[in-house]
C-alpha cells in the first residue's frame, strides 16, 4: 500500500510540478503513518537482531577467531621451512670418503653395524694411503743420501787412487834397492795398494831386495784384501737387486 503511494506520488510529481507542495504534505503523512505503526510494533520488534552495533559486536568475536587461527597455521608452517632448510645440503661438497660411506650404507639400509664396519675399512684405507705416501717419501730421500755418499765416496776413491798412482810411479823410476829400503818402512796397508798398482816386473824386483817378513806380510795382506773386496762388491751387488725389487713393488702399489 505503502509503495503504490510513492509511485502515484511520484508520477503526480512529473505529471504536474505545481503539485508539489501537496505531494510534500502526502509524504509527511506516510512518514507519520510509518512511524506510528512501528509504535504500535515495537514490542514484536527484537531491536538487537536489527541493532548494526549489536552485529558488529556478534561478529567480532568470529574475526577474532579466525586471525589467531591464521596466526597457528602461519607458525606451524615457519619450524617446517626451518626444518627443511636445516636438512638441505650440497652433494658437491662430499668428498671421496664421505661418498664412499654413503654408498656402504646405502647398499643395506637398516643395517648400522654393516655400514659402521665399512666405514672403519674406508678410514682405514685412507690411513695405510697415507703412510704409504709418507713412507715413499722417507725412501726417496733415504735414496738420495745414499747417492751423495756414494758420489763423494767415489770422488775420494778417485783421489786416492791418483795418488797411489803418483807413488808407483815414483818408486818405479828408483832403483830396485832403494825403493826396496824406503818401502820397508812403509805400512802394510800402503804397501799392499803400492804392490798391486805396480807392473808385476817392478814389483818382484822390488819385493827381492825387501825384508822377507814384510814380504810375506804383504802378501797376506793383498790376498785378504782381494777377498774382502769380493766380498763387499758382492754384498753391493745384493744390496743393489733388494733396492730394484723394493721399487718395483713400490710402484705396483702405488
Amino acid at each position: 500500500m505503502l509503495h503504490s503511494l510513492i509511485k502515484f506520488s511520484l508520477r503526480i510529481i512529473a505529471w504536474r510540478p505545481d503539485l508539489n507542495l501537496i505531494v510534500t504534505l502526502m509524504a509527511g503523512l506516510c512518514l507519520l503513518y510509518k512511524v506510528e505503526d512501528l509504535w504500535t510494533h515495537r514490542t514484536l520488534i527484537n531491536w538487537e537482531e536489527t541493532s548494526l552495533v549489536s552485529q558488529a559486536m556478534a561478529e567480532a568475536p568470529k574475526k577474532e577467531e579466525q586471525a589467531k587461527n591464521v596466526q597457528k597455521e602461519s607458525e606451524s608452517k615457519q619450524p617446517e621451512e626451518t626444518s627443511s632448510k636445516k636438512e638441505e645440503f650440497d652433494p658437491l661438497m662430499l668428498d671421496e670418503n664421505q661418498i664412499k660411506i654413503l654408498q656402504a650404507m646405502s647398499k643395506k639400509e637398516g643395517d648400522t653395524t654393516l655400514a659402521d664396519d665399512r666405514a672403519k675399512v674406508v678410514q682405514q684405507e685412507a690411513l695405510v694411503n697415507i703412510a704409504k705416501e709418507k713412507l715413499n717419501k722417507q725412501i726417496e730421500h733415504l735414496e738420495a743420501i745414499q747417492k751423495d755418499i756414494k758420489s763423494t765416496t767415489n770422488d775420494l776413491t778417485k783421489k786416492e787412487q791418483e795418488n797411489v798412482e803418483r807413488m808407483v810411479k815414483i818408486y818405479e823410476a828408483m832403483k830396485p834397492l832403494q825403493a826396496a829400503e824406503i818401502m820397508n818402512k812403509l805400512e802394510l796397508t800402503a804397501l799392499s795398494e803400492i804392490f798391486k798398482a805396480m807392473t808385476p816386473k817392478k814389483a818382484s824386483m822390488i819385493m827381492s831386495s825387501m825384508d822377507h817378513q814384510k814380504v810375506r806380510l804383504v802378501t797376506l795382506v793383498m790376498l785378504k784384501d782381494e777377498k774382502a773386496q769380493l766380498a763387499l762388491k758382492a754384498k753391493e751387488d745384493a744390496e743393489q737387486k733388494a733396492q730394484e725389487k723394493a721399487g718395483q713393488e713400490n710402484q705396483q702399489n702405488s
